[in-house]
């Protein structure tokens, strides 16, 4: 089969099944263990809330991009792209003398910064 042989950036874009996929993946993601993050973006003052797959997380590097500003955070780089050890939010804000809060909804950790 010749399309085998075709490089992966090569493939014919075919909508429906680009939307089936989109679709098994959002149902997916939406099995998978999550953690839900809000946070107040400092360059622009916006408040906004994502989620976050566990994995991800504790495993992957995860940004999250505010969708005001369009500026990009680091919540947790295990594969030293963009820092230069292993770190979750809570080292990245100790390195910086704030403490992160924690609480516990059914069981998930949640986040939240001082005064909010």
């Amino acid at each position: 089969d010749s399309s085998s042989s075709r490089p992966l950036t090569d493939r014919r874009a075919d909508q429906a099944t680009d939307e089936q996929q989109a679709e098994q993946n959002r149902l997916r993601r939406g099995q998978e263990p999550a953690y839900q993050i809000s946070f107040t973006c400092k360059p622009c003052g916006h408040r906004s809330s994502h989620r976050m797959s566990k994995h991800g997380y504790h495993r992957g590097t995860v940004l999250i991009q505010c969708p005001s500003c369009q500026n990009r955070h680091v919540i947790s780089d295990h594969l030293g792209i963009f820092l230069d050890q292993k770190s979750t939010l809570e080292d990245i804000l100790s390195q910086k003398g704030q403490v992160v809060k924690k609480g516990f909804v059914n069981g998930d950790m949640e986040f939240w910064d001082d005064g909010t």
